[in-house]
């Protein structure tokens, strides 16, 4: 039996958590495994701070976003250095998105891959 998972991750916690449940379910015999990165830019990686009126907010919201983006790249490089590299079912691409416009793109190119499952909890 074949089953095709497709994790997309954009980052953060949720994003994180989704990719150590993805990451175990691979580790059943018969499962495929490809974690797709977005990688945000430009207009696409603008912090929303709208919602804060001070300059101290404003610096929190970046500073978070900046210890999160940390965060997420360690935890991406130690499952590409253990599970990509040690187990052909499991591949890991990025796709660079710049705008808002380019993300419909994006998904409607990682539905042409067929899987059977796709996980992404922040879209």
């Amino acid at each position: 039996m074949k089953f095709c998972i497709c994790m997309i991750f954009i980052g953060g916690p949720d994003d994180r958590e989704a990719l150590a449940v993805a990451w175990r379910m691979a580790g059943h015999p018969g499962i495929q495994l490809s974690v797709v990165r977005m990688l945000l830019f430009d207009e696409a990686a603008e912090v929303d701070t709208s919602c804060h009126t001070e300059a101290q907010g404003i610096l929190s919201v970046v500073m978070d976003s900046d210890m999160q983006n940390d965060l997420d790249d360690e935890y991406l490089n130690s499952f590409r250095l253990t599970a990509v590299s040690n187990n052909d079912s499991i591949s890991y691409s990025e796709v660079d998105v710049h705008s808002g416009e380019d993300i419909p793109i994006v998904l409607n190119e990682l539905e042409s891959l067929g899987c059977d499952l796709y996980i992404n909890l922040e879209l």
